[in-house]
């Protein structure tokens, strides 16, 4: 059931969010992943994830993870190109990383 799907989808984004306050990046990832496997297509599931990478690393620095981060918040741009804040975060995490780089 569609109306289900969406429901459930929206549920497991909002655990993400939550989970993303309570610092567990790896706990969000996990529930971003059950929402896109509901809806691969769905831009704040991408951007949650995306968000969610990029805590990881943040908090460890392994470059798969920065990786990950922007081709999540790239694609959800893609969907989403009229969302402020998913635009602004995918070019602060452009920037940021770019400049993490440089420093290398």
């Amino acid at each position: 059931n569609g109306t289900f799907d969406a429901l459930e989808r929206d549920c497991l984004l909002n655990c993400a969010a939550c989970t993303l306050q309570l610092d567990d990046p790896t706990g969000a990832r996990q529930f971003c992943d059950a929402a896109l496997a509901i809806d691969a297509n769905c831009a704040k599931g991408l951007y949650r994830r995306g968000q969610a990478f990029l805590h990881l690393y943040k908090a460890d620095g392994k470059r798969r993870h920065a990786r990950r981060a922007l081709k999540d918040l790239g694609k959800a741009v893609e969907l989403a190109p009229c969302s402020a804040v998913i635009r602004r975060t995918w070019t602060k995490a452009c920037l940021d990383l770019c400049d993490a780089s440089s420093q290398m």
